[in-house]
């Protein structure tokens, strides 16, 4: 789990655009729509921290009966009960936001009904300050945890709190690749 950890604060410090680094950058008021910072720079990292063969396995723009994913996951490896073939089992989606969206609440009709089209378990909502973990239970999603990135970011003035890295070693737990 420290391993894991360590990948994101990697991420973290190595994170620049429009010579920001992460901090500075997420704190900015952005005007403009920098989903794709969130995924290029967040998601991505943060799935391939997770396990994910991001050319293999990561599909973006994933199109469902109700619009599109921004990223639908899914861990591709043998069938244990027949090792000739390849199983493809889907992982989750994933709603990337703008960094300028503070209130993802808004947002969880449209990944619940990601959930729901893709048949997935599980969930992320993200705007790379909060990655919002939910999980299907039934016809809805419901917030299972939230992590927040910042507190993992180098010369946060909010260091992660042990509740902190509690959420992250979840987030961890529930999508790391090999869980499927």
């Amino acid at each position: 789990m420290d391993a894991f950890i360590d990948n994101i604060t990697v991420f973290l410090t190595d994170f620049h655009e429009n010579g920001s680094d992460y901090l500075t950058y997420i704190n900015k008021k952005v005007t403009h729509g920098d989903e794709a910072v969130v995924r290029q720079k967040l998601a991505e990292p943060l799935l391939a921290a997770l396990g994910y063969d991001l050319a293999k396995e990561v599909q973006p723009e994933e199109r469902t009966g109700s619009g599109s994913a921004d990223i639908y996951a899914r861990a591709i490896g043998t069938d244990p009960a027949n090792p000739q073939e390849t199983l493809i089992v889907p992982a989750c989606v994933w709603e990337l936001k703008r960094t300028g969206i503070r209130e993802l609440e808004e947002h969880e009709e449209q990944l619940q009904a990601y959930v729901l089209t893709k048949h997935v378990r599980y969930g992320v909502l993200t705007n790379g300050h909060e990655v919002r973990l939910y999980e299907r239970v039934g016809e809805r999603i419901e917030l299972s945890f939230a992590v927040n990135l910042t507190a993992f970011a180098p010369g946060s003035t909010a260091p992660a709190t042990a509740d902190e890295k509690m959420a992250l070693s979840g987030l961890y737990d529930v999508l790391h690749r090999d869980s499927f």
